[in-house]
């Protein structure tokens, strides 16, 4: 169940937060930069995620449970339009 809380950060990085927030765990930042400016106005922090795809050597491998309709055989690219949509 997604979760969020919005926080105002002047005194920390993303990385910073992201780091104290997963640990060794799994987790994801996404920033966002607008027109190629050097900081950004969003930071997504997300933590244990049902599902991690990795690519590694040509082979996707699913952790979690895979969406029924979603093919992790046909490549990266494909499951994550699968899971899009």
């Amino acid at each position: 169940m997604p979760v969020w809380r919005e926080l105002l950060a002047d005194l920390t990085t993303p990385v910073a937060l992201f780091t104290r927030c997963v640990g060794d765990g799994n987790g994801f930042l996404l920033e966002s930069v607008d027109r190629g400016e050097t900081w950004g106005r969003w930071s997504f922090i997300g933590l244990n995620p049902s599902l991690t795809l990795t690519l590694s050597g040509g082979s996707l491998a699913a952790e979690g449970a895979v969406p029924d309709g979603v093919s992790v055989d046909d490549g990266l690219l494909v499951a994550m339009q699968g899971l899009l949509e």
